[in-house]
């Protein structure tokens, strides 16, 4: 592949006062056993925080966006991700997960760890034209937040086929894990997501 990166630096009254900025750009590169059309991003140091800023990578019709920044003596960071036009089977590593699912996949993260105390996580994540063997499944969302005292995880998978409701704490407060569905809508889901037919076994009950 093609890659070009340029960079100034400057230094600001003494060695410790340093700032760098730059890009980087790139064309039919491979990253972690996958190939992109484009990764590009550009990049600033200065005052102990590292930035990289409008990364993009591009593969096929989809298009990863992402800004990430960390500061380099706390070791403490932040990020944002987000996805248009992702096709799961477009990528390599689709083809390693357990389960059969193919769809297009709309995600939304976030993180936060700058602040001591204060950090959080956020991920939303959508599902449409879902296929797995021979079920067509509905469309499936599922929001997630995360920080130091709990977890929330709330959504719906495959329409109102299996529902989840839950909320975990981390400081000795009862916690609940709710997921609602029946049998036959779980059968899809072992598919799916683990790749687990229940073909020749009889399944009985309901999960509340």
């Amino acid at each position: 592949g093609n890659i070009k990166v340029s960079y100034k630096v400057r230094c600001i009254d003494k060695i410790d006062n340093i700032k760098v900025d730059g890009t980087f750009k790139s064309e039919n590169v491979t990253l972690l056993d996958e190939n992109f059309k484009k990764i590009n991003f550009d990049f600033v140091y200065e005052n102990n925080l590292m930035k990289f800023k409008d990364i993009t990578l591009l593969k096929k019709q989809a298009s990863i966006k992402s800004n990430f920044e960390i500061n380099v003596e706390s070791k403490r960071f932040k990020a944002q991700l987000t996805t248009r036009n992702f096709k799961m089977s477009d990528f390599k590593a689709h083809s390693k997960l357990p389960g059969e699912l193919k769809s297009d996949m709309k995600i939304n993260f976030n993180i936060n760890t700058l602040v001591k105390g204060r950090e959080i996580a956020k991920l939303d994540v959508e599902l449409s034209d879902s296929v797995a063997r021979n079920y067509k499944l509905k469309e499936s969302s599922l929001a997630a937040s995360f920080n130091s005292n709990e977890l929330l995880v709330k959504g719906n998978i495959f329409g109102s086929d299996i529902k989840v409701d839950s909320q975990i704490f981390f400081n000795n407060r009862p916690s609940s894990l709710v997921l609602k569905s029946n049998v036959e809508n779980l059968k899809k889901f072992f598919v799916a997501f683990l790749g687990i037919t229940t073909k020749g076994h009889e399944v009985n009950g309901r999960l509340l």
